[in-house]
Order: structure tokens, then sequence, then C-alpha cells
């Protein structure tokens, strides 16, 4: 088991970026790459809807975390490229325990 990272694009545009599962790094609780992941996308939807209005769209379960691109905008796309950056060298440092995808539609 690991952390998923799905990202998908339409046309070289940023649609969705979807995070499940866990990371089994460690324990409940104590598991850095967890909290890592959770505090990164935390910290960039907290940023964008404190400086935009209705540009995202979040959606949260137990072992799921959706963000949902409404408006394409010069400050999301920053902030949640600047995340999917971070996630990167997370996967890179703990390949065993986080995986990005991407999804990219041509049209």
């Amino acid at each position: 088991k690991m952390i998923k990272v799905l990202i998908t694009e339409k046309k070289g545009v940023l649609e969705s970026i979807l995070i499940e599962g866990h990371a089994n790094y460690d324990i409940y609780g104590k598991d850095i790459v967890c909290a890592s992941v959770s505090a990164l996308a935390l910290c960039t939807i907290n940023n964008i809807s404190a400086l935009e209005d209705n540009t995202i769209k979040i959606t949260m379960n137990d072992n799921e975390f959706k963000i949902d691109v409404i408006k394409e905008t010069k400050i999301n796309t920053m902030l949640l490229n600047n995340m999917i950056k971070s996630l990167s060298q997370l996967e890179e440092k703990y390949s065993k325990n986080i995986k990005i995808l991407y999804r990219r539609e041509l049209w």
C-alpha cells in the first residue's frame, strides 16, 4: 500500500489532483510521509482559498482528497504546480510510499 496521486490534465491544463491511500511508512499518527502529503495539500488549498474565491473545489473522504480546478488562474496554477513539485520530491525520497501518476488528455 502507498499514497497514489493522480494528476489529470486536459489540453495541457490542470483539471484535478486526486490523493488517495496511506503511505504505510510508519504507524498511524507517526507517519511522516502521510503527514507531509497532508500538510502540502492543506497548505496549498488554504493559500488558494485565501487569495481567490471559487477557483477550486475540494472533496475529502477517509482515504481520499481531491482538488478540482473550476477556473484556471495564475495563482492557483502556480500554487498547485508548487504542490506537485513538492510531492514529486517526496516521491523521489519515499518511492515505496508515494507514487504520482499522470492522466493527460490531448482533446
